[in-house]
């Protein structure tokens, strides 16, 4: 059977070396010759000058691509039907709808969409149209569910090892520089304490709490769902790489050698980032106290002392809803919500300016709640791994001066973890909007809180409701009939869609994400398509004659593609893994600058005085928390300071000063 095929000319031929510039005017006579003004070579003459440049081999690329897409994809008569609609929609139709726009002819306008096809009649037109049609049509047959079933997910599931996730985000007003002084608004923080609040109680799901919370428009509407997320996701490093963290050094889950695994496959290279595992080693993961929830529903809305006024020398920061995000829910390294009887105990101490002892459910009651959602440290394996930051004034031994501080503490033995109604640590992370490689794509859409799950981690352990394990394409499963009928897994969604259309999406889903070996232009699957679809031209009978030399360097140049491809994906990896410990390095060496919760009371008094009297303390130690108001003052004697006296770091007032005589 004879085929037709189209043959496109090679590009880049007008940048040929024998040419004196790329604008230089070319005529072919006769198929056989160009001239550049008054000179005359052959289009042969032309190729062998190129013939070993990049744009040669990329030429001669997408000349071999064309032929066997032609050779091993017939045009049936839905493609051909298919073909028909777009001549007349997007040629015939447009010619003439432009006609009338533009006060011209309808000639005139099928000669400007021939020009701007790059083709010189309307046979080249809808041949271009039916070769993107057979393109199309192999990209679809690489990447069918039975392929995918039969070679590529295996490769993909070892490879990039993905998460299927759910999420809820409460977008803040917080930008990426804001550290430790950032602002946010009322309904921010009471949105953020409400959304802690009903994740424990247990009296919703996660998903029916993220579509009814979730300022994720696209995802709530999916009751939370992200669907898959593996290394090539463009994710917020904060939700991405923290993730990644979690499995690589928290996650009790996790076996020792699943966590090396999650370090070899998910973490940056060795030659680019050689003290990762280093930096890994120094990584905090942070506590937040569910207090903090209580307080923020409590005082979100509190810009004003206990008289109603504006305290003296405060501003936006010292409001007690920015205190207590910037202490707890600021924070871009990985945290849990926990609940502990010796945070609960503290309520009426840490927030005794606005809650009474009769305003706050006990530990114990909390406790006894139905539903509560919460895991032990040591049943999720994290005993001593969780950290809080506790405000201290530490005194040096040759000076005696005392300095404003922070210091890491466990979080308490006794403390139970926010979990879902499944048992998954909700963990939580404050991502801003940055600027960087591909591969650190933040976006201010999604700048604010994550409180995160993992509905399906590939370095987990899972088992079957008859106790035995399954693997992780148990679960990212192609085939609609075995994954409808399977009692142990809900596929690709934790919601248990009725149609299978929705499961379809899915589908799309995972075979989307199995394309995507690199981002963007530095994509590789591209090649894959083409050997494919080159085997079944052979496969077929059909033999393409190509010059050995030409074969070389058409392989050479897919060789070479696929190898910087693999470099720049790799190197934006790297670099977003480095900016991401950057950015925790900077925020923990600067917690110092955050104001500490005993401020809130300052700040109920109504007054935020300049100093702190250390005339009656002693110890090289002293929790802050515990210093007595009355130790505060705007007064501070001469030559006193750093020894009997500290700079309170909760005073924003103009005048602020550090004399020291």
């Amino acid at each position: 059977m004879k085929k037709n095929f189209l043959f496109l000319p090679l590009l880049g031929i007008a940048c040929s070396t024998l040419l004196a510039s790329c604008n230089s005017y070319l005529r072919v006579e006769n198929d056989a010759l160009i001239q550049v003004g008054a000179k005359e070579y052959t289009i042969k003459e032309i190729y062998d000058t190129q013939r070993d440049t990049k744009a040669a081999a990329e030429s001669y690329y997408n000349l071999l691509n064309d032929v066997y897409t032609q050779l091993a994809i017939p045009v049936d008569a839905a493609m051909e039907a298919d073909i028909d609609n777009q001549m007349e929609t997007n040629f015939y139709q447009a010619a003439r709808d432009n006609a009338r726009t533009n006060s011209t002819t309808v000639k005139e306008e099928q000669e400007k969409l021939l020009q701007a096809a790059n083709v010189d009649n309307v046979e080249e037109y809808r041949a271009n149209l039916t070769l993107t049609a057979q393109k199309n049509s192999a990209n679809d047959e690489y990447y069918s569910e039975e392929n995918i079933k039969s070679s590529l997910l295996d490769e993909y599931l070892d490879k990039d090892q993905p998460y299927h996730v759910k999420h809820i985000l409460v977008k803040t007003a917080a930008v990426a520089g804001e550290y430790h002084r950032a602002t946010i608004t009322a309904d921010q923080a009471q949105k953020l304490g409400r959304v802690v609040m009903r994740l424990a109680s247990g009296a919703e799901s996660f998903g029916d709490v993220a579509h009814t919370a979730s300022d994720d428009s696209g995802s709530a509407a999916a009751y939370g769902d992200l669907g898959i997320m593996d290394r090539n996701t463009s994710f917020v490093s904060e939700f991405k790489l923290g993730d990644f963290v979690w499995d690589m050094k928290y996650n009790g889950a996790v076996s020792a050698e699943n966590r090396q695994t999650a370090i070899e496959t998910l973490g940056p290279s060795e030659t680019g980032y050689a003290d990762f595992e280093t930096d890994l080693g120094e990584y905090t993961l942070f506590g937040i106290p569910f207090s903090s929830a209580i307080a923020l529903t409590e005082m979100y809305d509190l810009e004003a002392d206990e008289t109603g006024h504006t305290p003296t020398n405060a501003e936006e920061t010292n409001y007690p809803r920015n205190v207590i995000f910037n202490t707890y829910y600021n924070n871009h390294s990985m945290s849990l919500v926990f609940l502990s009887e010796e945070d609960m105990n503290s309520m009426q101490s840490v927030y005794s300016s606005y809650i009474g002892e009769d305003d706050v459910t006990t530990y114990g009651d909390y406790l006894n709640s139905d539903g509560l959602q919460v895991r032990t440290l040591a049943d999720l394996g994290l005993t001593g791994q969780i950290k809080t930051y506790t405000p201290v004034l530490t005194k040096d031994a040759e000076s005696g001066a005392y300095t404003f501080t922070y210091q890491l503490a466990d979080v308490d033995a006794d403390a139970k973890v926010l979990c879902d109604e499944q048992g998954n640590p909700v963990l939580v992370t404050r991502a801003g909007n940055s600027s960087g490689s591909s591969e650190d794509e933040s976006s201010s859409s999604y700048e604010g809180v994550h409180f995160i799950v993992n509905q399906r981690d590939p370095f987990q352990s899972y088992r079957t409701s008859t106790g035995a394990d399954y693997p992780l394409s148990d679960y990212y499963n192609v085939d609609l009939t075995e994954a409808l009928a399977s009692e142990d897994t809900n596929y690709l969604n934790y919601i248990r869609y009725s149609s299978n259309a929705n499961y379809n999406t899915r589908v799309n889903g995972l075979t989307s994400a199995i394309k995507e070996e690199g981002l963007g232009s530095n994509n590789n699957s591209e090649f894959d398509v083409y050997e494919n679809t080159k085997a079944q031209a052979e496969a077929d009978g059909y033999t393409v004659n190509v010059p050995a030399d030409i074969q070389t360097l058409v392989d050479s140049y897919i060789d070479s593609t696929k190898a910087l491809n693999d470099y720049t994906n790799t190197n934006n990896y790297d670099r977003a893994w480095q900016t991401y410990i950057d950015k925790l390095d900077f925020q923990q060496g600067t917690v110092s600058l955050n104001l500490p919760l005993s401020s809130i009371d300052q700040f109920g008094n109504g007054n935020i005085p300049m100093y702190i009297n250390l005339g009656t303390l002693s110890g090289d130690v002293v929790d802050y928390g515990t210093i007595s108001a009355t130790a505060f003052t705007n007064n501070q004697p001469a030559g006193t300071y750093g020894v009997d006296w500290i700079y309170n770091p909760a005073y924003v007032g103009t005048s602020a000063g550090l004399v020291i005589d």
